[in-house]
């Protein structure tokens, strides 16, 4: 089993990435992008948004005509294409024009009927990197809508911690390249494969795996939890639950791909 959580003290936790690590597909493709479809017709409001500003939408427009010109039909060909002014999806049958819409609501939606992925986008200005646009239908323990216009810092001003990481977070995203890629990795447990979850509980557990020191089970079956997993000092949480992860229905690796 891969499980990337070790002990330690609190970092960020970034690794370098390669391009081919930016989208990944897995078995779950087709039932991610039919929850991707209900969540964004029921609540479209908190799956997707972008600033109103011409740099953004230059931004949005931008990742939209990379990756369904070049990216995917790339990096996947017996799943995509590119021809004739068109993005074909051979898998669901979707043709998307390879002209990104004028709307940057609408560029985040086609992408939606292609990846998977959450996706958020930062702009550094004097104050430093603000979240500028998100579609995001799998969210855990935050409502993505809160974070729109927000700075990094206050975006993860609920983490405990964050202080500690903040100023090596915000360099590591001002020194990254153009061409460069970088991860981290969130690990959540799901005790169940449902995907749209609004209300959770956090539980502070003791792992079977001595070499893990801390993680935390939700301890409802959704997804798509717009509420908070995260443990404060004071807070009433279950304590030293004996958890084995071999029995959990299923573990989602949440991983932040940038570049």
């Amino acid at each position: 089993m891969f499980f990337p959580v070790l002990g330690g003290s609190f970092v960020s936790g970034i690794e370098r990435a390669t391009s081919s690590e930016l989208i990944v597909i897995d078995k779950h493709y087709l039932d991610r992008l039919r929850h991707r479809s209900k969540v964004l017709a029921a609540h479209p409001e908190l799956a997707h948004g972008v600033l109103p500003d011409v740099r953004v939408l230059d931004a949005v427009q931008e990742l939209y005509s990379y990756l369904t010109a070049a990216y995917l039909p790339t990096r996947y060909p017996s799943m995509f294409s590119a021809s004739r002014g068109s993005f074909h999806n051979l898998v669901t049958g979707a043709v998307l024009p390879l002209d990104p819409p004028k709307d940057p609501l609408e560029c985040l939606r086609r992408l939606g009927q292609a990846i998977e992925d959450d996706l958020f986008l930062l702009q550094r200005d004097d104050e430093g990197h603000r979240c500028v646009a998100f579609l995001s239908t799998m969210p855990s323990g935050f409502n993505p809508s809160h974070k729109i216009g927000k700075l990094l810092k206050d975006i993860h001003g609920p983490v405990p911690s964050y202080d500690k990481i903040a100023l090596s977070m915000e360099r590591a995203f001002a020194k990254l390249q153009a061409g460069r890629s970088i991860k981290r990795i969130n690990v959540s447990w799901q005790p169940e494969r449902q995907v749209f979850q609004f209300k959770t509980q956090a539980l502070r557990v003791r792992p079977a795996n001595r070499y893990i020191t801390k993680w935390s089970i939700v301890s409802t079956p959704e997804l798509f939890n717009v509420a908070s997993n995260h443990v404060h000092e004071g807070e009433d949480v279950i304590a030293d639950e004996e958890v084995n992860p071999e029995q959990v229905g299923s573990m989602i690796l949440y991983v932040s791909r940038l570049g």
